[in-house]
């Protein structure tokens, strides 16, 4: 059985119907590490799942989340600094810098967030087991695994009956020395991971991308756009840092502007962290080097749009003039 979880209660949050195949559960027990913990916000059940609030889950568990009304967007940090960023409606997630799809997506009832909450026990390195007979959900926090000498990850996958590919996605690729320690509750939602092509055609209506796809760590045309997504977007959402991006690429592929990343981006009068050394100092988080890739790659959430001012700082007729494609964040992107 599949069981889910609700993840806030933070308002203001855009409510959206719920289904009427929800059956709404007024009582619940739940344990956590064995210790009775109370739950004050209903539960439903949906074709043999259960949802509940999250945020009664995700901070009894040591995490932190964090709401952007604006963009629906909800953002959770664990006590293993690991780092979950999803859409409120939408099934795909970035689950440490990478893209998954869950099976179902999140919902909003009264003011909260519904999440699966097997798929957020796993991220949080809890195990999740559910009894309908007595309506409990018990959550147990998986142990960290100690890398001890002569292991590999060869014996510690056989140990653990995991693969090594799972084993290093679940851990960023890190070193396998002794003393070190590994996540090994390997999330179910990692079996759906989003893969785009190098060769990927870009989304419907997004022009095709001038630039060859090539080996983007050593590529400097990818590091130069994600320094800029970081010097303009950086510390907004992701799709705050997509649409930076999204616009670097459509002037690349628009006759107005110079065909090459370096050309629109150095291009005099457009860029000012280009000029003024801002962007030379630049260093990419690991966020905005997915959202250049992606860009790369053609997935533009901006079509058309060839500027973005931010109108709490930039005002004038000529920006009123044309034309909205979207408004994200605090950057407004028009053509």
């Amino acid at each position: 059985m599949c069981v889910y979880i609700v993840l806030l209660s933070l308002l203001p949050i855009q409510a959206l119907a719920l289904e009427p195949d929800k059956e709404r559960i007024d009582h619940i027990n739940m344990l956590i590490d064995d210790q009775a913990s109370t739950l004050n916000e209903p539960a439903f059940m949906s074709n043999g799942r259960l949802y509940f609030p999250v945020r009664n889950i995700v901070e009894a568990l040591g995490g932190m989340i964090q709401w952007n009304n604006e963009d629906q967007q909800i953002s959770i940090t664990t006590t293993s600094g690991d780092k979950l960023l999803f859409t409120v409606g939408l099934s795909e997630i970035i689950f440490n810098d990478h893209k998954y799809v869950m099976d179902v997506p999140s919902f909003i009832y009264e003011d909260k967030v519904y999440l699966p909450l097997r798929h957020t026990a796993e991220f949080m390195h809890t195990d999740v087991e559910w009894d309908d007979t007595t309506h409990t959900a018990s959550l147990t926090r998986t142990s960290l695994y100690l890398i001890e000498e002569g292991d590999t990850l060869a014996s510690i996958s056989t140990k653990l009956n995991i693969t090594e590919s799972l084993l290093l996605e679940r851990n960023s690729n890190s070193d396998l020395n002794p003393g070190h320690i590994l996540k090994v509750l390997i999330p179910t939602i990692m079996e759906h991971k989003v893969i785009t092509p190098a060769a990927a055609p870009a989304v419907i209506s997004a022009p095709a991308v001038k630039v060859e796809s090539v080996n983007l760590e050593k590529n400097p045309d990818y590091m130069l756009l994600a320094r800029i997504i970081q010097v303009e977007a950086g510390y907004e959402s992701y799709e705050s840092q997509k649409a930076v991006g999204s616009v670097i690429m459509n002037r690349v592929n628009d006759d107005r502007f110079p065909d090459s990343i370096k050309g629109v981006i150095y291009q005099k009068g457009q860029f000012p962290p280009a000029h003024n050394g801002l962007l030379d100092k630049s260093k990419p988080n690991k966020s905005s080097l997915l959202a250049a890739e992606e860009v790369w790659n053609g997935e533009i959430n901006v079509v058309g749009a060839l500027f973005f001012y931010n109108p709490k700082v930039t005002t004038g007729s000529s920006w009123s003039k044309r034309t909205l494609v979207k408004e994200i964040g605090n950057h407004r992107y028009v053509k």
